[in-house]
């Protein structure tokens, strides 16, 4: 009896001491886990310190490169606007006044570094700039010709022009007339002030693609006499103007008593003549009138389609490219107008047709019509 006691005491002292020492082991794993979050938590602020740190003097840099930009923003498109003037010029400039359109538009008044008496708008938008340089320097150029040639024609005025949207200066300057037999000596006095101004103005600005025009004025017709950027001579000039007045006197059918019609169909022929080929009437083709050449040109395809015994040659592409004719093998070329060997130019004139291929040509300038045969 006394054994078996001692025995359930033992059981209990067992089950008492493996709680307890679960009890212990709990307490202890506790504990590490405590020591464990602290170091953990100490090693995270020890960590991110020198990130937050970072992050702040990134921040610092961006908040002072940002205010270094826009302080230097103003002087950036100033820099700008003067080196693309420098670079389309070739010169050097000052800016006097500016104002601001908008926050992409910004409105300058510069001037030649070198010439202070021309002070001239120029408008900045975005990366690209518009400005009225030009016209104010050939009206400086123009009044040094009418200061050097006091017996010469001309007048000028001042005036406005809308460009890209926006109000630039114009210079307006050229030669009225009372008659026709003032045209020859009009257009001589403008070509040779165009040609001073052109001269000039390219010593000046390195720059030979300048256009610029003046004009002429009768009565109620007008048109512009621009400067020689084709090397056009003197006679073709007055040609060429002489031919735009008569053909504004055709088209209109106004007479000027001033002008013979010997004069007239010395000079003029229709812009253009309604076609017949070997007696049929051609619709919706026409032969055109080469102001330059003085004579008429058509399109070949034309002679293609409606003369009889002719074998068209195309390329893989579809393009005519040829064609044989009487046996004989030609080429078709888009160069020009000129005939070239066997090689026809598609825009063909009247004059080729005449001589290579023999047509015959006549010409009712009143009916507007031109009759070919072969």
């Amino acid at each position: 009896m006394d054994n078996k006691n001692d025995w359930e005491k033992l059981e209990e002292w067992n089950a008492s001491k493996e709680e307890n020492n679960i009890f212990y082991e709990n307490e202890d794993i506790k504990s590490q886990a405590k020591k464990f979050s602290k170091i953990t938590s100490i090693f995270s602020v020890v960590t991110a310190m020198p990130l937050v740190v970072i992050f702040f003097i990134l921040l610092i840099f961006t908040l002072l490169f940002l205010v270094a930009f826009f302080n230097s923003l103003k002087v950036d498109t100033e820099t700008d606007i003067l080196e693309q003037l420098k670079n389309q010029y070739s010169q050097d400039f000052v800016i006097i006044d500016e104002k601001n359109i908008n926050k992409n538009e910004i409105e300058y008044k510069i001037s030649p570094k070198n010439n202070k008496n021309i002070v001239f708008k120029a408008i900045q938008k975005n990366f690209t700039q518009y400005n009225d340089y030009e016209d104010y320097l050939i009206k400086q150029i123009l009044l040094e010709y009418m200061s050097n040639f006091p017996g010469t024609n001309l007048k000028y005025k001042d005036d406005t022009n809308i460009s890209n949207n926006y109000e630039f200066y114009k210079l307006r300057y050229g030669i009225e007339i009372k008659n026709y037999s003032e045209i020859s000596q009009a257009v001589k006095e403008i070509y040779e002030c165009n040609d001073y101004i052109s001269k000039r103005i390219n010593k000046i600005i390195k720059k030979n693609n300048v256009y610029f025009n003046g004009y002429l004025k009768l009565d109620n017709w007008s048109t512009e006499v621009q400067n020689n950027i084709y090397n056009i001579s003197l006679d073709e000039y007055i040609y060429n103007i002489k031919y735009l007045y008569i053909d504004y006197l055709q088209s209109n059918d106004i007479e000027d008593k001033n002008i013979t019609n010997e004069e007239i169909y010395s000079i003029w022929k229709p812009k253009e003549l309604n076609i017949y080929l070997n007696n049929n009437y051609i619709e919706k083709e026409t032969a055109t009138y080469n102001l330059e050449l003085k004579e008429y040109e058509i399109n070949f395809n034309i002679i293609l389609n409606n003369v009889d015994g002719i074998e068209k040659k195309y390329d893989k592409y579809g393009k005519l490219k040829g064609f044989i004719y009487n046996g004989k093998e030609y080429d078709v070329h888009y160069n020009n107008n000129k005939l070239e060997n066997n090689s026809i130019p598609f825009q063909c004139r009247i004059s080729i047709l005449e001589n290579f291929f023999k047509f015959n040509v006549k010409y009712n300038y009143t009916s507007k019509l031109i009759y070919l045969s072969i």
